[in-house]
Parts: C-alpha cells; sequence; structure tokens
C-alpha cells in the first residue's frame, strides 16, 4: 500500500459483527490494520463500547445505532444526527477517522454529514445492500461492487465507481489436510452457512442419490435448520441430511478452512436460478479456487471468463449432470494440473492486491 491507505485511522462500517465466519468485510479489515489502525463498527447493538481483537491496530466498536426512521428525516436532520454519532464514535476511540469505508448502505449512508478531510468510500459486496443506494453512492468520493450488477447501478449515481471482485486471504502456512468423515474414496465438500435461502437442496438430494460411490461433507453453522420458511427448499435438505453418504460438521475458524478445501477431492456450489443474479460473485468461490480443487457450481456469471477452469452449467437442471464421470474429471484435472491455473487466479486477487487496485482507482 502507498500513503494513501497508510497510516490512516480506519472505520469500517460492516453489516455483518465481528464474530460472523469471516468474510470480505473482515478480511478487508485485517489487511488493513497491517499498516493503519482500524476501528470494525458491528451493526446497531445495545450498548457502546470499544475492545482489541486478535489482530494489532485491529478494534472491535460496538453502538446503539441511530434513531429508527432516520431515512425519513428531512436531509438537514440526516446529516445532523449522523454527524453527532460520527462524532461519539471518534469520542469513543479518542482517534479522528480518515477513512469511512461501508460495506453496509442502511447505516452512515448520508456521507456529506462528515467532516471534510475525510475519505468515503462505499464498497457493497452483496446485491441484497439495497437500502440506501443512491444517496450512499452518490455522497461517497468512490464506490466500489463485487458485480456489474451493482457497479452499473451505482455508476448512476458516482463516475468513480469501479468492478472490484472478491478478494481472497492468503494462508500464513501451507494448509495441512484433515481427516473427512465416511468410507468412500471421493469427497465433495460445501462450505457455508447451511441455512441461506439461496442453497438448491433439490438438486443437491438428486446428486447425493446418484452419486453413492461418493462423500458429500457439508461445513458450516445451521446444518441442523430446517425451517421451510427461511428456504423452501430445507424440506430436501432434510432428507440430505438423514442421507448414509453425507455428513455435517459444525462451522469451523476461517484460518482452518483453506486446511478442509485441501481435504476435499472437489468443491460445490448450488444456487436456486432465481438466485444467479443476486448471487453473481459469492464470496466463498474466490476460497475454493485458491484450493487448486475441481470445482463445479451452478450458473456464476462473474466466473464465466474462466468457466473452462471450472465446471458450471448454464441451467440448474443441468448442474446434476456435471457429475456423470466424477473420478475420471478429477484424475485429468490433477494430470491437466489446471489447479494451478485457478489457485493462480485467486491470488491475484489476494487482498493485499484488491487494496492496490483500489489505490489505483483512488490516485487517478
Amino acid at each position: 500500500m502507498s500513503d494513501l491507505i497508510s497510516g490512516k485511522n480506519i472505520l469500517i462500517i460492516s453489516p455483518e459483527p465481528w464474530d460472523h465466519i469471516f468474510v470480505s468485510k473482515h478480511h478487508y479489515a485485517v489487511e488493513l490494520s497491517k499498516k493503519n489502525k482500524v476501528f470494525f463498527l458491528n451493526p446497531p447493538g445495545k450498548s457502546t463500547f470499544m475492545r482489541k481483537t486478535d489482530f494489532p491496530n485491529l478494534f472491535e466498536v460496538n453502538y446503539v445505532g441511530f434513531i429508527r426512521g432516520l431515512r425519513f428525516f428531512p436531509k438537514y436532520i440526516q446529516k445532523r444526527i449522523t454527524n453527532r454519532v460520527f462524532k461519539s464514535l471518534q469520542k469513543l476511540v479518542s482517534v479522528n477517522f480518515n477513512i469511512v469505508w461501508s460495506f453496509d448502505n442502511s447505516v452512515f449512508f448520508r456521507f456529506d454529514a462528515l467532516p471534510e478531510g475525510v475519505l468515503c468510500i462505499s464498497h457493497i459486496v452483496d446485491l441484497n445492500q439495497d437500502f440506501e443506494f443512491e444517496v450512499a453512492s452518490e455522497t461517497s468520493d468512490f464506490c466500489f461492487g463485487t458485480t456489474s450488477q451493482i457497479v452499473a447501478k451505482q455508476l448512476k449515481y458516482n463516475d468513480d465507481s469501479y468492478l472490484l471482485t472478491h478478494g481472497v486471504m492468503l494462508p500464513e502456512k501451507a494448509p495441512e489436510p484433515v481427516q473427512l468423515p465416511g468410507f468412500n474414496k471421493l469427497k465433495a465438500m460445501y462450505i457455508g452457512n447451511l441455512s441461506m435461502p439461496y442453497i438448491d437442496w433439490k438438486i443437491i438430494h438428486s446428486v447425493v442419490k446418484k452419486k453413492s460411490e461418493c462423500d458429500f461433507v457439508f461445513v458450516g453453522s445451521n446444518g441442523d435448520n430446517f425451517t421451510e420458511k427461511r428456504n423452501p427448499y430445507h424440506k430436501f435438505k432434510k432428507q440430505v441430511y438423514q442421507s448414509k453418504n453425507t455428513y455435517f460438521l459444525p462451522r469451523i475458524a476461517s484460518s482452518d478452512i483453506p486446511n478442509y478445501l485441501q481435504s476435499a477431492d472437489v468443491l460445490f456450489l448450488a444456487y436456486q436460478e432465481k438466485y444467479h443474479l443476486d448471487q453473481a460473485n459469492p464470496h466463498k468461490v474466490m476460497e475454493y479456487l485458491l484450493s487448486a480443487k475441481p470445482i463445479i457450481l451452478t450458473y456464476t456469471v462473474e466466473y464465466v471468463g474462466i468457466s473452462n477452469h471450472l465446471f458450471m452449467s448454464k441451467s440448474n437442471e443441468e448442474w446434476a449432470d456435471l457429475w456423470d464421470d466424477l473420478q475420471s474429471k478429477v484424475s485429468k484435472w490433477d494430470k491437466e494440473n489446471t489447479g494451478a491455473l485457478t489457485s493462480a487466479y485467486a491470488k491475484s486477487n489476494s487482498y493485499s492486491n484488491q487494496l492496490l487496485k483500489i489505490e489505483q482507482a483512488i490516485s487517478r
């Protein structure tokens, strides 16, 4: 990083708390803390306090948030209240913020309320971050988005909007494979929140039945959540859960993810077709790519450019067909060393490299 993002006091505004399984907001905070003092602001809660994290120069900040319905107030009142909350946070942590880096446009969406000289970045990595999108984009200095769809929308309000795919945190040491459950030689793995509404458990169930010679390992929280209100396909998830060749493991630390991915023969992702645009660039795909393992996934538009290195279906009906001749696919993948290409692509998008790209955009 150059002096643009070095030696600064940075407030990161996140829609997920610090104790959430690490995703892009957390990884950016960790990377930025190597050359800055970073304050990770959790979603509004019941109390206001700051505490250290396990990372030097990185602090978790909690606050009670704003009065309800702030977005309905006149602009000048929004600005006054936003400025007041901002000053109270500076007082709490005893610094003046140089940069406000927001991944959440439901709070601090009016950046024009902040003091002059504070660099304001609206960084939207999820399409469902669609609260005060227009105001946040228009009043920030720079906008970044992880999909073409997000950036096209940002450009309506801010010319300084840029496409930046998800980053990946490079492990400090080579992954150490772990012992996975099951009796089959082939192991397929999915890692993530297992109660997400996007997951297509129906097609997963069809493949689990079809590929009895493969163990399917699911790693993440909410493995035993079958609430159909959350995901109508949870009725199929229950059948997957009860299958003889499936194993549901609890959530693991982010630092352990490379070890688990390295232990699998194939990684997969299956989202319902109606969410293909919403989930055009899932964070986990970059971690999958880094592992150099074969990946079978439903249509994921931001990775079409490297689809010759992936097994990607155009429709969910075709997804199950990608599992045919799985053993030969895995063997061919290893023989042709395709994984080295996918891993190199992921490394080119490490969080340190993503910050360099952001600095280049700001310097322009």
